[in-house]
């Protein structure tokens, strides 16, 4: 098991406010860079999502979260020395899984899966998961190429993720 962050009313509101500033910035669209497949949400909540993930990492490492990176995108990695966080809201512990035009564009070196644990979730807290981690170079000789939804995509298993400690 990975570490497990509780995150508060007042944070998932500042998490919100953030996620509205980044989708807001880019009219609420999809880029080249950022989808949404979260089909029956508002194509805000996938900046949600990554802003709980990123919160969470934060509150662990102590670093902060970059909240002024509006309307361009990020430099393919959220925090110092390369490090991008991939968060999925399920009811299941996901995989870590990249869309692959997005791998090959972006290069961080490293990815950190975070989990938002769904619909299980009482209303005054949010339990995040910080599942665990894995180097590029460790991701490239590890990973599964496949399809989900017609969408090309890398998929390594979370068994294969090292584990926090």
């Amino acid at each position: 098991m990975g570490i497990v962050v509780t995150i508060n009313q007042q944070e998932r509101e500042w998490c919100y406010d953030l996620a509205m500033k980044r989708s807001g910035s880019m009219n609420h669209a999809d880029t080249k860079n950022s989808r949404n497949f979260f089909k029956d949400k508002p194509n805000w909540y996938r900046h949600y999502v990554g802003a709980v993930g990123e919160y969470a990492y934060s509150k662990v490492t102590g670093e902060e979260v970059d909240y002024k990176t509006i309307g361009k995108g990020d430099k393919g990695f959220d925090f110092g020395d390369g490090i991008d966080i991939k968060t999925k809201a399920s009811e299941y512990k996901p995989d870590l899984i990249l869309n692959a035009i997005q791998y090959e564009r972006k290069n961080p070196k490293t990815y950190v899966l975070v989990w938002i644990r769904t619909p299980k979730q009482k209303l005054e807290e949010t339990e995040v998961e910080l599942v665990g981690w894995i180097h590029r170079e460790d991701f490239e000789r590890k990973k599964d190429s496949t399809f989900i939804n017609g969408d090309h995509v890398y998929l390594l298993h979370k068994e294969l993720l090292n584990n926090f400690y």
